[in-house]
């Protein structure tokens, strides 16, 4: 089953899609210009600073080595306090973004940039709303939440070849029961909600 945050990957790499499509008419005629560098630079300092706080998405992509090796043992935090402050960083680098404009950029790089920021407006568009992680209502639902994430990052992304990646695994199992105590802290349930709405209405009435 597809969730939202499924759905609005796959329509930034539809919108990608489209518009490298659009592009193409425009081909010239010796050689396409080099990417350009400056931009490219931008999008590594970006990636940098989501995978200082992503030690999940490291070892997914198997990045979890050399200087990232530090996020093998590690997750990613799920606390609120963690959701407003990775909605701080996307405004930071959107605009960031748009300073560096695409006014210059053809081919390739505007595609890139257009889609990055595209993903970027998309998050920025959700911050104002205090729910879970960007697009999920909820911190837990029935297809969200650490009690489903983890156990199935755990299966499918942390191998173990060796005693410190069996190490790593335990230190994780611990940080997995850290992660839902926080989860559970941050739980907002529709019921709940209902429930503090009567009884406030209740003392109103009483007032």
């Amino acid at each position: 089953m597809t969730d939202r945050r499924q759905f609005l990957q796959r329509s930034g790499a539809l919108i990608a899609a489209g518009v490298a499509e659009s592009l193409a008419p425009w081909v010239w005629a010796d050689s396409p210009p080099a990417s350009d560098t400056r931009l490219n630079a931008l999008f590594d300092v970006f990636m940098d600073e989501r995978f200082a706080k992503s030690p999940q998405q490291l070892t997914a992509l198997g990045l979890d080595t050399g200087k990232y090796a530090w996020a093998r043992a590690q997750l990613n935090d799920a606390s609120l306090k963690r959701v407003a402050q990775a909605k701080e960083e996307n405004a930071s680098q959107l605009r960031r973004l748009r300073a560096f404009g695409s006014g210059s950029l053809h081919g390739a790089d505007r595609a890139n940039y257009d889609t990055v920021e595209f993903q970027m407006e998309t998050v920025a568009r959700a911050a104002p709303f205090q729910y879970g992680e960007f697009v999920h209502p909820y911190v837990v639902s029935q297809l969200t939440g650490s009690y489903q994430e983890i156990p199935t990052f755990l299966d499918r992304e942390h191998k173990i070849e060796n005693a410190a990646d069996a190490q790593a695994y335990l230190e994780r199992l611990g940080a997995f029961a850290r992660s839902m105590r926080k989860s559970g802290g941050a739980t907002l349930s529709p019921a709940s909600c209902r429930t503090r709405s009567v009884s406030s209405s209740s003392t109103r009435a009483k007032a």
